[in-house]
């Protein structure tokens, strides 16, 4: 009786173990920014490493004044555009293409820039969340 308890008991924890496992795998780095713009500016949140060989993906949940906001990742270490610029509104989700295509930059840090246009002359609330990896 004790070693099919134990035999069962052995089995359940290699399941749950395997659960974690692949949990953990294909999960996808995801960060979230509340910020407020400088007029003629931008800001570049945290850092992400892109894991995957997917495009970037930029949801914005809230931009205030009913505004737009230009967007790109950056190389975090080189501070270099790795995407082009996206225009983008409140409530947008858009996925930013990678130069060099989406596996050149797998294993590097990367960082959302994101920027108020030229004709913007004042301050800009954003929300939102972002991740290097699409999927």
């Amino acid at each position: 009786m004790k070693s099919i308890f134990k035999k069962s008991y052995i089995a359940i924890l290699a399941v749950m173990g395997i659960g974690v496992f692949v949990t953990q795998v294909s999960a996808r780095p995801i960060a979230g920014y509340d910020v407020t713009i400088p007029r003629f500016g931008n800001i570049n949140t945290g850092r992400l490493v892109k894991e995957g060989y997917t495009n970037a993906v930029h949801r914005n949940n809230s931009i205030g004044g009913n505004k737009r906001i230009n967007t790109s990742i950056k190389h975090a270490n080189t501070g270099n555009d790795i995407t082009g610029s996206y225009s983008m509104g409140a409530g947008d989700r858009i996925e930013l293409a990678y130069n060099g295509g989406s596996g050149a930059y797998v294993n590097n840090a990367t960082t959302l820039s994101i920027a108020t246009p030229a004709t913007t002359v004042v301050k800009v609330q954003a929300q939102g969340s972002w991740s290097p990896d699409a999927q």
